[in-house]
């Protein structure tokens, strides 16, 4: 959630910085667009492996793609950057929302979820609040090291719990 907060924030001051305040909703688009496509991709294969091996791909790709942001200079290289690290997003989310579901106990699955879907809403709010602190103190481009360390950060939680995680979807939940 804190990536997709900061992503936006972030995307309308840097089209701002470019004299360019309304080409934020197309930078905004491709990263949509790009979580879409990847969603459909991802939505209809079938996997042999594990939710837990496929949520560390996930959020590395998260993390990886990112990175570009930092080092574009332009709105149409801002735009493919974007729409490439959206590419992440879906499969990101359902991942997780998929092992959050495997891993709670039955009776408790509508709660469980709640609390998942309301991680996420705080993170992207969060993420807006330290997006936009970051922008006021570095400036756009540079405030895109907020999803980057936030990328990293995820991505060190989901490798340090990864047998834990992987131990429990393997049992059942």
């Amino acid at each position: 959630g804190v990536i997709f907060g900061a992503n936006e924030v972030i995307a309308v001051a840097y089209a701002k910085e470019y004299g360019e305040t309304g080409f934020s909703s197309i930078i905004l688009g491709a990263f949509a667009l790009g979580s879409t496509l990847a969603g459909l991709v991802f939505g209809s294969r079938v996997f042999r492996s594990t939710m837990t091996r496929r949520l560390i791909l996930a959020a590395t790709g998260m993390f990886v793609l990112e990175v570009p942001a930092l080092l574009v200079g332009g709105l149409w290289p801002l735009v493919v950057v974007m729409f490439v690290a959206g590419s992440a997003t879906a499969p990101m989310l359902i991942t997780s929302l998929s092992l959050a579901q495997k891993l709670v106990p039955a009776a408790l699955v509508t709660e469980g979820m709640a609390v998942a879907i309301t991680g996420i809403l705080i993170g992207i709010s969060g993420g807006s609040a330290v997006g936009g602190w970051a922008i006021e103190a570095w400036g756009a481009q540079p405030a895109y090291a907020v999803p980057v360390v936030c990328g990293g950060l995820a991505l060190a939680i989901i490798a340090l719990r990864y047998r834990h995680l992987e131990r429990h979807e393997l049992a059942g939940g």
